[in-house]
């Protein structure tokens, strides 16, 4: 009959938020009421009256959280876990050791993504590096090459008169001149 009477209450109270009417936010005796009726459907009962005070306090923020929640998808009431928190829940019914593994998880995750990213930077600094070698090394390459076209292109004998050569020849065009005029 009790049960009845509790989930009849969680019931018009979801019915009554699904339907749109206004819900009044439930009275400090309301929590109290549901609270002591949730303890007797399920049995429950507390060694000492700090565990009931913090078993309440959560019992009320699962309360407000089913009266907040409007997804019409997903079907939310009371059971047997609604005097703990959600992190209550997660270290005694999931397996998880601390209630710092989250903080673990998330230091290990940044100190992965950090060395990631610092190789990263690693990477891109070698490769700029190799780039910038490789175009430094084609560059004075392509200027050693011009300047040894330069050198052989000079050793060239040059025969007859060169109007468009450099102007500071040994030869000049009046001593090539006068010289095959003597032939």
């Amino acid at each position: 009959m009790r049960r009845i009477f509790a989930v009849a209450v969680a019931l018009s109270l979801l019915v009554s938020i699904a339907c749109g009417d206004a819900v009044e936010p439930f009275s400090e005796a309301d929590y109290q009421l549901t609270f002591n009726e949730w303890k007797k459907t399920y049995g429950i009962s507390y060694a000492d009256a700090d565990t009931e005070e913090n078993s309440y306090a959560a019992f009320k923020d699962n309360v407000n959280s089913i009266l907040a929640d409007d997804n019409p998808t997903v079907e939310v009431d009371l059971n047997e876990y609604s005097g703990i928190s959600s992190k209550q829940f997660i270290l005694t019914h999931t397996g998880a050791k601390s209630p710092n593994i989250i903080v673990a998880v998330a230091a290990a995750v940044f100190a992965l993504s950090l060395v990631a990213i610092i190789g990263i930077a690693i990477g891109c600094f070698v490769c700029v590096g190799v780039t910038g070698g490789a175009i430094a090394a084609t560059v004075v390459h392509v200027q050693h090459k011009k300047q040894e076209e330069a050198e052989i292109e000079m050793k060239k004998p040059r025969f007859g008169v060169d109007l468009l050569g450099p102007k500071d020849s040994p030869f000049s065009i009046t001593a090539r001149s006068a010289h095959q005029d003597h032939l």
